[in-house]
């Protein structure tokens, strides 16, 4: 595509907005549902396969609300690499790779049968962050990754291609999130 850098620049203004919009609407949601989640476990452990996962209403429900993830993070790559800032600094190479992880591994969490709430808890935080853009929020939204790659690893998560492909993303996420620290990057 041929556009202008000002064409690249509402285009990711846009992208923005409707991602902080989206994350202003999920968070109530959220807030319910991972209370509803917790007051009224399921015990999984049982599980072998992804497939015996029940199916669940609540599942269903808080799908809406998280499903937008990876079509925000694909739009923010495409913007990224089109205005041809991907890799202008250190930052941007930073958020580049994050955001380009988070779009191969994030569907395998967000469009999954089954949504813990440690799943939802992640989203949750990660739309406070952008709506409340306070520096301490920072560290909520990491315990929030902490408590998910936690949950990732128990079982049956932990038996499960998909969570040991989620593990690897998370590793790699790490990295990423260690460099956008030692760079100074906020968003």
């Amino acid at each position: 595509m041929n556009l202008s850098q000002e064409q690249w620049e509402y285009l990711k203004d846009l992208n923005d907005d409707i991602w902080v919009a989206y994350s202003y609407i999920g968070i109530p949601i959220q807030i319910v549902m991972i209370i509803y989640k917790i007051l009224y476990p399921i015990y999984w452990q049982e599980v072998k396969r992804m497939e015996q996962f029940p199916s669940l209403l609540q599942d269903k429900l808080i799908r809406p609300f998280i499903f937008y993830g990876p079509i925000y993070y694909l739009f923010d790559i495409i913007i990224k690499v089109g205005s041809g800032k991907a890799f202008a600094s250190a930052c941007s190479m930073s958020f580049f790779s994050h955001h380009l992880i988070t779009l191969l591994f994030l569907p395998f969490a967000v469009y999954s049968k089954h949504v813990p709430w440690f799943f939802i808890s992640t989203a949750l935080f990660h739309a406070i962050l952008l709506c409340f853009k306070h520096s301490y929020l920072q560290y909520i939204y990491l315990v929030a990754v902490l408590l998910y790659h936690y949950g990732i690893l128990q079982p049956p998560f932990r038996n499960l291609i998909q969570f040991k492909l989620l593990n690897i993303g998370t590793i790699l996420l790490y990295l990423t999130i260690i460099a956008l620290w030692l760079n100074g990057c906020s968003h």
